[in-house]
């Protein structure tokens, strides 16, 4: 039997809808659900994931375990499973509905060639996506063949987030991280790709018909470090170059023609952008994580994650026009290893109009394990501004007024990573 926490009994005998992880947006995602009438239940390995709180049902199992992601939705008569916001859960989502005979936007082969990273970046060599070389390794791979121009990033095949992901200058070092990457791959395959400089942005839209309609692109700074990968901050973009605009454009169609993406579905791209050149980094055909289906909705007038649930039911309707005319900004504060006990500051913050909403990533009493980059986020702000400057001054007068505590009252804010000013315009430049 597996570990049900039940909060409401499906008495009125409602279809049952799955989803995979208790994300933040996937918290919005149930909400969505249960205005449709849907009894829902959210599988989730973490003790409170942000979404368990909407949930009818949190099962505390991996959703990234497809025997058990089969066998809750079977027990429960599950009408749905999905997976609107994640990566690698999509292809469990879509091999336990096929396997029930159940409604699913894609295939579980199209899901595969979507997840797998190696067989993504295959596909998109052959078909003629701009991607950066790369080789796939394994346990059993002589690595002193392979012949990349450095610096390069070595990821996991198979894994969702930053986790395993590292950056290396030279070949030194290569078959430790490789190593340690192999760690986080559940095939134990490892992808070393040559590292292409330039902005990395992260391209938001829906395909209808078989048309691309891109919404806005997010400018994704980050730093990568020999041993951590952090988003330092997203900044949406109510304007990109008309060049790039079209590239994007012409980009997103060769992908969903070349993959066979579903003719209703959203769609998220990750690039490399330098000067007129656009690197595609990966895609997946579901609604990006963090803060994108929120500001699609608040700031764009584009319902995404409704959007998702139709393509997941075959359904068509009209959720938008999507049009964003601020720039936003989602600033996330991280904290070192321990005990999360307090915040404060928040409500100066907010009362003072320096940021739109907090989000709360982590509950009071969470442990902060830092061995995975992402799970060390502990909240984000969402910012506002007419001009990207503006957004970039709100969110260090944020960064001044707030401070996490541990059980023991010791600040816990990890401060390794700092933006600078000369950083923050130096990656917008290339887009707008």
């Amino acid at each position: 039997m597996y570990d049900y926490r039940v909060k409401k009994e499906n008495v009125e005998g409602k279809p049952v809808a799955v989803v995979l992880g208790g994300t933040v947006p996937h918290g919005d995602l149930i909400k969505l659900l249960k205005k449709r009438n849907f009894h829902t239940i959210v599988i989730d390995y973490f003790d409170n994931p942000p979404a368990a709180k909407y949930a009818d049902v949190h099962c505390h199992e991996s959703a990234m375990d497809y025997d058990v992601v089969l066998e809750v939705a079977r027990e429960n008569k599950a009408v749905l499973i999905l997976s609107s916001c994640l990566d690698q859960q999509i292809n469990i989502a879509m091999k336990a509905a096929e396997e029930l005979g159940i409604a699913h936007p894609f295939s579980p082969e199209q899901a595969l060639m979507v997840t797998d990273k190696k067989l993504m970046k295959k596909r998109m060599m052959e078909s003629g996506i701009p991607t950066s070389r790369y080789y796939v390794v394994d346990k059993d791979t002589d690595i002193t063949g392979i012949e990349l121009t450095y610096p390069v990033i070595v990821k996991p095949a198979d894994s969702c987030g930053s986790a395993g992901i590292v950056k290396l200058e030279d070949a030194v070092g290569l078959e430790k991280a490789v190593r340690e990457s192999m760690q986080w791959s559940d095939s134990g395959k490892v992808i070393v790709e040559e590292f292409v400089t330039g902005t990395e942005m992260s391209v938001h839209g829906y395909v209808e018909a078989g048309k691309v309609h891109l919404l806005f692109g997010t400018c994704k700074i980050t730093s990568i470090q020999e041993e951590k990968y952090q988003q330092l901050c997203n900044v949406y973009v109510p304007r990109l170059k008309e060049s790039l605009q079209k590239e994007l454009e012409r980009i997103a169609g060769l992908i969903v023609d070349k993959f066979g993406i579903p003719v209703c579905t959203p769609l998220f791209m990750q690039v490399i952008v330098r000067g007129t050149k656009v690197s595609v980094i990966e895609f997946s055909p579901r609604v990006a994580g963090g803060m994108a289906s929120y500001v699609a909705s608040e700031y764009a007038g584009f319902d995404l994650l409704n959007y998702s649930i139709d393509s997941y039911l075959g359904e068509h309707r009209n959720h938008g026009t999507g049009r964003l005319e601020k720039f936003v900004c989602c600033h996330p504060l991280y904290c070192k290893d321990g005990i999360l006990k307090e915040i404060k500051g928040v409500n100066d913050v907010l009362d003072q109009g320096i940021a739109r909403r907090m989000f709360l990533l982590k509950e009071l009493g969470d442990h902060i394990d830092t061995s995975k980059p992402s799970s060390s986020n502990v909240m984000k702000y969402v910012i506002e501004g007419d001009t990207a400057l503006e957004c970039y001054e709100k969110m260090q007068q944020a960064n001044e007024l707030t401070e996490i505590y541990d059980v023991d009252g010791r600040p816990m804010r990890d401060y390794s990573f700092i933006l600078t000013k000369e950083q923050f315009e130096e990656k917008l430049k290339e887009i707008i």
